[in-house]
Parts: C-alpha cells; sequence; structure tokens
C-alpha cells in the first residue's frame, strides 16, 4: 500500500486452499478436462485485518486532502514439477462481500508472455 508522499506498507496474508466442493463447482471450467481449478481464500482474521486496515486508509485519505491510494497484490509461487514448453495460460477471479460472487480479473493470459521479453514462468522456484 501506498499513500502518495508517504513511504509504502506492506501486510502479507496467506491463502488457504478451498476444497468445498460447492465452491469449486462454481468455478468448474468448460471444456476439455485438462483444465485444472484452484481457488484460494484468505482465513477469517485476515478478512478482519484488512477490513481494518481498509478504514484505516480512508480515514488517513479523508484528513490528509486528496492523496491518491494504491493497493498492489504480488503473489509468490513454486512447482513442484518442471513447467511444460509452451503457453501457460492462468485465469485470476474475485469474490468479494461487496461483488457476492466472483469476478473475472484476467483471462486466458498467457505467464510465458505477460513481461515483454521476460519469461515469468522460467523464473517460478521449485518448492
Amino acid at each position: 500500500m501506498t499513500v502518495r508522499a508517504e513511504a509504502a506498507e506492506t501486510h502479507e496474508y496467506a491463502l488457504r486452499e478451498v476444497t468445498d466442493a460447492a465452491e469449486l463447482a462454481t468455478l468448474a471450467p468448460k471444456g476439455d478436462g485438462a483444465t485444472h481449478v484452484l481457488a484460494y481464500r484468505l482465513d477469517q482474521a485476515d478478512v478482519v485485518r484488512i477490513a481494518a486496515f481498509r478504514t484505516a486508509l480512508m480515514q488517513k485519505k479523508d484528513t490528509g486532502g486528496r492523496r491518491a491510494i494504491t493497493i498492489a497484490i504480488r503473489p509468490q509461487a513454486c512447482t513442484t514439477e518442471t513447467l511444460p514448453p509452451g503457453p501457460i495460460y492462468f485465469t485470476t477471479y474475485l469474490r468479494t462481500t461487496e461483488t457476492g460472487g466472483y469476478v473475472t480479473l484476467a483471462r486466458d493470459v498467457d505467464l510465458r508472455t505477460i513481461v515483454p521479453d521476460r519469461d515469468i514462468a522460467a523464473e517460478i522456484p521449485h518448492c
């Protein structure tokens, strides 16, 4: 999080894998069966921490005039297998209290081409 004219502040949250079949069914892919869906969520305690953080940000913005607030997400991953050659597609959905259901953030993006002249997939470390 960065509030203009202030130093960046970092908060880390661990995601937990969703195992509820009914919830996973809402994200089930339509296709050839080669697609795997993995879903992750924040622990409820982290949801409460983020809500408090957001409230504090809004108060800081309100008391400081017209300052810009930026929130960035930097996921980290590792792989247990060598990734195959060719495109590695991902789709990202986000569900919040405000949206109710899942909203698509990115659809069928090739991890190998997301940053020009850089193969991000090749940079994923082994677990």
